[in-house]
């Protein structure tokens, strides 16, 4: 089949994947409620997905739980319209809980940013732009721990002086910035990709949409390089602006991939794009019909389990079914480029799909949820995935319990505890600090032991890393325990895992690839994958 005629099936209307929308929960505010909305990393330790919503019109921020649609916080500074972009923000203070970030783009006439903390929702950081007029925080992005320090940093983008910002997560501070002078509008789109040149931090994708037909650079992370550079199709408008995004691995080859949305593009029909991680080549281009608005929203995540990621779409300004601008979502199958299933908007003028993007399995029955926002009305609703999924290729069973190590390392290593009946994960670490050389003695206040207490999904464990200390083997000793970081455990088989952990007070952050202790335990978990 030529590239040709598969594109034009792409784009040709699937009424079969039409399907009705069930709200898990809605949600309702006022005052453009739903103009931005984020994913955020469970912060209350119900194991889902939670949620950021900006009201910008009243310089609002709420939180809610992805699982129960609860208040969980609300935000506000005064006479601004933060709101305006909301991100979450990784772990700014390094108490192991994922913080919040907003923008209020107009805030004090230069711009300015809010962190919020996701454990008290204390204010953590309160940040304003560099000059009068520039926009700063009209686009954001957590961006990793870039300088090394333990603590989250952020990106923030600020269009009208062409700049895109690394701010400290520890203080504040202007870490880097990049420009892009002879561009028009650089920074009114900013996103975090996971790391894509190896050198274990992730990088940045910033759009610069007025470069007509538009531009996004890929910035390396750890350094002012650009990497490559994707560009929009002639009828470009938008470029960008708001959606970009880090897609997930949509071609399963092993590198993360990008969406570059523009709604605006040829008179507002509409455009979204899916560039490879390796080197920026086109895997999708999805076109809107007339007067459409597609191209907002983000990845899906693996909503079939093909384990190619998938893409959420919405078509802000659609009008179907006699319905003017009631608006759609699309989710797209990464692999093919089909439409898998279709989700439409009741209300005229509501703009169902202002913003979108994946939630994970909410409801706990195997399907991907979205969250839609239809911001005219001031609502957002979690909608329920219809795609039966299939069985991922890996899950943790109790067969996963048993000592594991980094071939890497020496002397070093985990225990792996699983309870299904409540999908509990435990481990332990023992370890050495850097300085004792020679080993402690057995007792020694020296001897350092973490243990690691979450839940899991899939193959995926979430924990947070306690430390103990005061211990003595005969048990005499009083103990004292604290939270020192924020660990997750991810399995690829039954004999490899791979480790991400974040140490803030140590300054550690990074992988291991762990193995079986002991060649042939693995017979059990082979056993349950099978009986899955």
């Amino acid at each position: 089949m030529s590239r040709w005629l598969l594109a034009l099936l792409v784009f040709l209307p699937w009424p079969t994947a039409l399907a009705q929308v069930t709200s898990l929960h809605a949600l309702n505010a006022c005052c453009g409620h739903g103009w931005a909305v984020a994913d955020l990393r469970d912060i209350d330790g119900d194991g889902k997905t939670d949620l950021i919503v900006g009201a910008n019109e009243s310089g609002q921020v709420y939180v809610y739980s992805g699982r129960t649609g609860t208040l969980l916080r609300t935000f506000t500074l005064a006479g601004t319209d933060l709101g305006y972009a909301v991100a979450q923000a990784g772990d700014v203070d390094g108490d192991g809980t994922f913080d919040i970030l907003a923008g209020s783009p107009n805030a004090g006439g230069t711009g300015a940013i809010r962190v919020y903390s996701g454990r008290t929702g204390a204010e953590l950081l309160a940040v304003s732009g560099p000059s009068a007029q520039s926009g700063f925080g009209e686009a954001l992005s957590g961006a990793g721990d870039l300088d090394g320090d333990g603590r989250g940093d952020l990106w923030v983008g600020a269009g009208n002086v062409r700049s895109v910002f690394l701010v400290s997560g520890r203080d504040g501070s202007v870490l880097r910035t990049l420009a892009q002078p002879g561009s028009s509008r650089f920074g009114a789109g900013v996103s975090r990709v996971r790391d894509l040149d190896g050198d274990g931090r992730d990088e940045l994708l910033a759009a610069a949409p007025k470069d007509l037909p538009g531009k996004a650079y890929v910035y390396a992370g750890s350094e002012d390089r650009v990497l490559f550079t994707v560009a929009s199709d002639a009828g470009g408008s938008e470029f960008g602006t708001f959606f970009v995004a880090d897609a997930g691995d949509v071609d399963d080859d092993g590198t993360t991939d990008l969406f570059v949305g523009d709604p605006a593009a040829s008179g507002g029909s509409g455009a979204a794009y899916v560039y490879s991680g390796r080197g920026g080549a086109r895997l999708h281009k999805f076109t809107g019909t007339a007067r459409e608005g597609m191209g907002t929203g983000r990845g899906a995540g693996d909503v079939d389990g093909d384990g190619h990621a998938d893409l959420a779409v919405g078509s802000y300004t659609y009008s179907g079914a006699g319905i003017t601008r009631a608006g759609r979502v699309s989710v797209f199958s990464g692999r093919t480029g089909e439409a898998l299933v279709r989700y439409d908007g009741a209300t005229a003028e509501g703009n169902f799909g202002y913003d979108t993007v994946g939630m994970g399995d909410l409801d706990g029955d195997r399907r991907q949820d979205l969250v839609v926002s239809s911001a005219p009305l001031n609502r957002v609703d979690l909608v329920a995935g219809t795609v039966a999924s299939a069985a991922p290729a890996f899950s943790i069973v109790q067969g996963v319990s048993g000592a594991w190590y980094n071939p890497a390392t020496s002397g070093q290593g985990y225990l792996f505890d699983v309870r299904p009946s409540d999908r509990f994960f435990f481990a332990a670490l023992f370890t050495y600090p850097q300085a004792a050389t020679p080993a402690p003695k057995l007792g020694s206040a020296d001897q350092r032991w973490l243990t690691l207490q979450g839940t899991y999904a899939d193959a995926r464990a979430t924990l947070s890393i306690f430390q103990t200390s005061g211990g003595a083997f005969d048990a005499a000793r009083a103990t004292s325990t604290t939270q020192v970081g924020s660990a997750s455990v991810e399995f690829e088989s039954c004999t490899r895992a791979i480790v991400t952990y974040s140490l803030p007070q140590d300054g550690l952050a990074g992988t291991q690839v762990l193995q079986r202790l002991l060649p042939g335990t693995e017979s059990a978990c082979i056993a349950q994958q099978a009986a899955r």
